[in-house]
């Protein structure tokens, strides 16, 4: 019940920033498409990590999947703790490097 609190509390912080940042950034001809991609993208991996996590409760028990699952969870933030994004203090100006 903890990981959902804390995991859906995170993904409603990560959705509104992630939307902002890119919406800044992007040119306004090209919002539909990078909206479309980015959806396309996320909702597109959800059959897949179904049938993954599927996969591993069957090679190895419901316990084990779950506590892998919560890892790889734990994991997949790494990325955004280790880039640039922590330390962006303004919203750069489309087409800014």
């Amino acid at each position: 019940m903890l990981s959902s609190l804390i995991g859906n509390f995170g993904w409603v912080v990560h959705n509104v920033n992630s939307t902002s940042l890119r919406q800044a950034i992007t040119p306004p001809a090209l919002q539909g498409r990078v909206h479309a991609t980015w959806h396309f993208l996320v909702t597109g991996m959800l059959p897949l990590g179904a049938l993954a996590g599927g996969a591993l409760g069957q090679a190895f028990g419901l316990r084990p999947a779950i506590a892998l699952a919560a890892c790889g969870s734990a994991i997949a933030s790494l990325w955004v703790i280790f880039s640039p994004l922590p330390k962006l203090a303004a919203i750069p100006e489309v087409g800014a490097e």
